[in-house]
């Protein structure tokens, strides 16, 4: 199962903890992934659902825990203004 499958298929228990949206970007959507490599992701949170760095460590733990590599997680507001431009235009949105 490739990485969006897997992370589509989390979909419900990630809303839960209060993820609005979950963008794949980096090696993974240019396909220049190795069983070695990260998977990065930005999400969105629902603004009615409290959202702490907590709760972002704890997404991080979760989609560690269920794709069995390492994620690096950030908000969409916490992407660096110098290149966040360039990673939301190559982003794909899974959910």
């Amino acid at each position: 199962m490739e990485i969006r499958e897997q992370i589509l298929s989390l979909e419900k228990p990630l809303r839960d903890k209060g993820v609005k949206s979950i963008f794949l970007f980096g090696s993974a959507v240019r396909n220049e992934n190795t069983s070695a490599s990260d998977i990065d992701v930005f999400i969105d949170t629902n603004p009615e659902v409290p959202f702490s760095l907590l709760d972002l460590v704890e997404v991080k733990y979760f989609l560690e825990d269920n794709l069995r590599c390492e994620v690096d997680v950030v908000t969409r507001e916490g992407l660096h203004p110098h290149i966040k431009e360039s990673i939301i235009n190559e982003s794909e949105q899974v959910f």
